[in-house]
């Protein structure tokens, strides 16, 4: 460019999908070497196992309350060791996440025979994997934060 006023923008796209990686990252190395800031550009490779254990974290993780039916009955088979097994029978196609979680103390007791002390278990069982849940996506919203902070201050 022979005029010192003239301005260049560079864009780019990326692919979300894993299998188009290096593609990816070919892209963002000559958009920063036409630019001129490839002095500064910084890799980080991460390894593949990790983050596919973390991808099936992420979808282990839903928040009770968008359980389904299903979800609900496989919750209680496996909850504390299969302490709620006796529930599953008692648990309706209507009960989904939404109407589990809304489920007292006594409620969760009649699921579970009549017994008091399982119900309150279950109670306590269902909260903990609420707020387990609740940390978990906190976390995440936090990491993000983090690596869009980083992303504009040109760490990547």
């Amino acid at each position: 460019f022979v005029m010192e006023e003239a301005r260049m923008a560079v864009i780019t796209t990326v692919s979300p999908n894993p299998t188009d990686t290096e593609h990816s990252i070919t892209t963002l190395r000559t958009a920063c070497m036409i630019s001129g800031h490839d002095a500064g550009v910084k890799e980080i490779k991460e390894d593949v196992t990790n983050v596919v254990h973390q991808q099936h974290e992420a979808t282990r993780m839903v928040a009770p309350v968008h359980w389904t039916c299903d979800d609900v009955k496989a919750w209680v088979l496996k909850a504390c060791k299969g302490q709620f097994a006796c529930a599953t029978d008692k648990i309706t196609s209507a009960m989904n996440g939404r109407a589990f979680v809304r489920l007292n103390q006594a409620n969760m007791a009649q699921l579970c025979g009549g017994s008091k002390q399982l119900g309150d278990k279950m109670y306590n069982a269902i909260r903990n994997e609420i707020a387990a849940v609740d940390d978990y996506m906190q976390k995440r919203r936090q990491e993000a934060r983090e690596t869009a902070a980083r992303a504009k201050a040109g760490n990547f």
